[in-house]
C-alpha cells in the first residue's frame, strides 16, 4: 500500500491509528471526533493524503477533497484534522448512498448537492457532539462588475456561495437585486434540505435534492427567454 494511503477497516484498526498521526491528530480535540466519523459506517475503504496536489491556500468555497468513483477512495488534499474530519464525515455520506449529482451536465446542479451534503455534514457534527462551523467564519466581498447582471455565470456563482454555511457574504451596492435574492433563497433551500436528516435518510435527501434542482431549474434559474427569478417556497 502506498506510503500515504490509510486503510479503514472497522476489524483492523492500525489504518486509523497511523492516520490520526498522519493529520497530528493525536490528543487534540479532533482525535475523539475523526474516531467518530471513521466509525459511522462499517464497510472498509481507504483513504489517500494527496500532498503533491495541495491547495497553496484553503477556500470555503471548496472543499478540499473529493472521492474516486471508481475505486471508492477518499482522497484528501491537505493534512488539517478539521479538513480530515469533513472528508470522512462526507465519505460517510458517500457510501451510505447520498447523492453527489457528479456527471450532470450543469455545475450549478452538482453544487446544490455540496451545499446540502454540508448542511447534512454540520448537522451530524452537532448532533455527536463534534467541533462544527459556529455562524459565519468567513467574509467573500464580491466585485461589483462581477455580479452586475443576473445571467447564468452569476448564479452559478451564487449557487456555490449559498452552499457554504460558514460564509457571509458581502454584496456591493451596483449586485443585481434579483441575484441578491437568488442567493438568499438558494440559502433557504439548503436549509431545508438538510433538516433533519441522518445515515439512514438517503432516500429522503436525494428526493428532496432532485425536487430542489428541479425547482430551481424552472423557477429561480435564468433561462435564455427570461432574465429574472421568480420566487417560490421550498416545502419538504
Amino acid at each position: 500500500m502506498p506510503k500515504h494511503v490509510y486503510r479503514i477497516d472497522s476489524n483492523d484498526a492500525s489504518g486509523l491509528e497511523t492516520l490520526i498521526d498522519a493529520v497530528n491528530a493525536r490528543d487534540g480535540q479532533f482525535e475523539a471526533a475523526i474516531r467518530q466519523a471513521a466509525a459511522l459506517q462499517p464497510l472498509p475503504y481507504a483513504v489517500y493524503i494527496d500532498y503533491l496536489n495541495q491547495p497553496p491556500e484553503l477556500s470555503p468555497m471548496f472543499d478540499p477533497f473529493t472521492f474516486d468513483m471508481d475505486t471508492d477512495e477518499l482522497i484528501v488534499f491537505s493534512d488539517e484534522p478539521s479538513i480530515m474530519l469533513n472528508a470522512l464525515l462526507e465519505m460517510a455520506l458517500y457510501m451510505s448512498g447520498f447523492s453527489t449529482l457528479m456527471g450532470v451536465d450543469e455545475e450549478w446542479k452538482v453544487q446544490v448537492a455540496i451545499g446540502a451534503w454540508r448542511r447534512v455534514r454540520e448537522a451530524l457534527k452537532q448532533q455527536l457532539q463534534m467541533p462544527y462551523t459556529i455562524g459565519r467564519m468567513w467574509l467573500v466581498q464580491l466585485n461589483p462588475d462581477g455580479v452586475a447582471h443576473f445571467d447564468p455565470e452569476t448564479f452559478s456563482l451564487v449557487v456555490t456561495l449559498a452552499g457554504c454555511p460558514d460564509v457571509e457574504i458581502e454584496f456591493p451596492d451596483e449586485a443585481a437585486p434579483d441575484l441578491v435574492s437568488a442567493y438568499r433563497q438558494l440559502s433557504r433551500i439548503f436549509d431545508v434540505i438538510g433538516t433533519a436528516i441522518s445515515l439512514q435518510d438517503r432516500a429522503v435527501f436525494n428526493r428532496r435534492v432532485l425536487h430542489a434542482v428541479n425547482l430551481i431549474d424552472e423557477h429561480l434559474a435564468p433561462h435564455a427567454d427570461e432574465d429574472k427569478p421568480r420566487r417560490f417556497d421550498f416545502d419538504l
